[in-house]
Parts: structure tokens; sequence; C-alpha cells
């Protein structure tokens, strides 16, 4: 049974995932507005699962799956680091956003909305704020592109099969925390399989890789963030169920929080957090990341006079 979604965003952003799900011929309808079908080549020749539909401006959105909201990027500059700076900078992108989350509720929409953008964890707290949808529906791709990106170089460095690695992250997407004691190659710790006097390994093997995995261009490459974005898709729409490096929220007493650890994801959304257990320093990072982001929504919801629950 094909599940019907919405892409909404930055036009090329939109166009690379519907030809991305065209290619992969996932069962996925694809609910696009008038104005912009003739924009996306007609798939029905050959495309046996993948089709795309016009929606009409009124139609009901109750019974739509998910939204994926593909915002343009052009905001991000990884060099700004105060949050007043950062705020200056995404604060438009949420202006933008606040219609289409306004309309979306106005016309009955009930599904998950899943975000895909550097400082998604802003993004995400704003829909919340903006919708009032059960938090569990709410996801940000967060960094699953850094932890696809780690187990592959994983697997390439030790030459191992993919399923013998475990590998976790978290924190922000644009402030990603590795825990490194929590990798594991088959049952063994990584920093233990490394240290071991009978192997090969360089030993500044570890570094080169987090090196890699911090890249602050992960978070707009475009290829990898499809991947991802890809992964969670399957999960949300009940083909899978899996644990993922995602950006969420709780709400404790009618207060919004910034939720930066694993969770296995599924068709009811987001089910079980991953009890990771994290170092002092890295609990300390993750502080550290979560009183930033918070500091930025903050920054925003001041300087724009956003009207907001939480």
């Amino acid at each position: 049974m094909q599940a019907p979604i919405l892409i909404k965003g930055d036009p090329e952003r939109v166009q690379q995932l519907t030809a991305a799900l065209a290619i992969l011929d996932l069962p996925v309808t694809f609910l696009q507005d008038a104005a912009d079908v003739a924009t996306i080549p007609m798939f029905d020749q050959a495309c046996r699962h993948f089709s795309v539909r016009e929606l009409a401006p009124d139609e009901d959105l109750r019974n739509v799956a998910a939204l994926v909201y593909l915002p343009a990027v052009d905001f991000y500059q990884a060099t700004d680091s105060a949050a007043e700076q950062v705020a200056e900078k995404v604060a438009p992108a949420i202006d933008q956003m606040r219609p289409l989350i306004n309309d979306l509720m106005a016309r009955a929409f009930q599904g998950k909305i899943v975000v895909d953008a550097p400082h998604d964890e802003v993004f995400l707290y704003f829909i919340a704020a903006f919708s009032g949808l059960d938090v569990s529906k709410l996801v940000g791709v967060g960094n699953v592109p850094v932890g696809l990106t780690l187990r592959e170089q994983l697997v390439r460095n030790f030459k191992v099969a993919n399923e013998d690695i475990n590998v976790s992250v978290c924190g922000l997407n644009t402030r990603c925390v590795v825990p490194w004691n929590r990798i594991y190659i088959g049952a063994m710790p990584l920093l233990s399989y490394v240290a071991r006097p009978d192997n090969n390994y360089d030993t500044e093997l570890i570094g080169k890789v987090q090196q890699l995995v911090s890249n602050p261009e992960l978070v707009v490459n475009p290829t990898l963030q499809i991947q991802a974005l890809l992964k969670v898709l399957r999960c949300l729409l009940g083909w899978q169920s899996e644990l993922y490096s995602v950006v969420s929220l709780t709400k404790k007493s009618d207060q919004l929080e910034l939720n930066l650890m694993p969770k296995i994801i599924n068709q009811g959304g987001l089910s079980h957090e991953f009890d990771l257990k994290l170092s002092e320093t890295e609990v300390a990072d993750i502080t550290a990341a979560q009183t930033w982001a918070m500091d930025i929504i903050q920054q925003i919801k001041k300087g724009r006079h956003h009207e907001t629950e939480s």
C-alpha cells in the first residue's frame, strides 16, 4: 500500500529527494501542489510503486502519513558560534516555515514530520510550538549522516562486515558528540580493539576518523542527507524499525525540551530512547550543546516575537 506524503521546502532539495524516491521506486505517493506538478518529470512509465499526485488547494490532510520538510540551507554558516549570530541567520527560515505549519494544521494534518537541515533542533522546536502535535511524531534527521559516515569508515579501515559494527553518536548535527568508548566491533569496544598489541592499525586512526566525521560540511552534503533521510522515512512509514541518532523533543509540564540521544523509530514515531552510557566529559558536551541550542531558540523568540506555547 502506498503511503501518501508531503515534501515541502527548497525546490532543488525537494526535486533531489523526489528523484531518490523514484529511483528506489518506494511505495510512496508524493502529494504535490498543482503549481509544482509540472516541474517534476512524470514517473508512471518507469515506476511501479512510486507516484506523484496533484494536491487540491483545500484538500483534507488527515490521512497524510508524513511531511518531509527541506528548508533551503543557505542560512548555514559553520563558523557562527554565538547564539545571537545563529539566531539571526535561522530566524527568517523559521518565519518562512510558520505559514506552512499553520496551513497543515488547518487542514487536519495528523501525520509525522521529519526535518532535514542544519540546526534541525531549532526547526523542530518551533514546529512543535506552532502545531501542538505529539512530540513523538516530530523528528530531526540529526546525526544519522554522521553515523552512516562513521560506520562506513570503520568498515573500510578495519575490513569487517557492516553488521559487525555497533555505532551510536549523539548531540546536535552542528555539534556532534562521538562516544568512542561505546562503539564496538563485534563484542569488543573499538578502543580495546585498536589497542591490542597484535594489531597493525595506525595509532592515529581514531583521530583521523574523528576529524572526518567532525567536518561541518556533512550537515549540508546532499547525498549523505538524502541517504539518512530515506532511512528515517522508511522507519516512520512502517517498513522497518531501527535505532538512529536523530534529534527529538520531550514535553514536561507543558515545556518543550531538546533530546539529543539515539531513538528507536518505527511507524508510531519515536518509541524508545537508547540509554547510552556517557563519560562525564561527553555528558558535559551534550549539556553544552543543549544549552547553546536553547539559547538560539530563545534569541529567535525574543527577536522575532514568535508567539509559542513553550
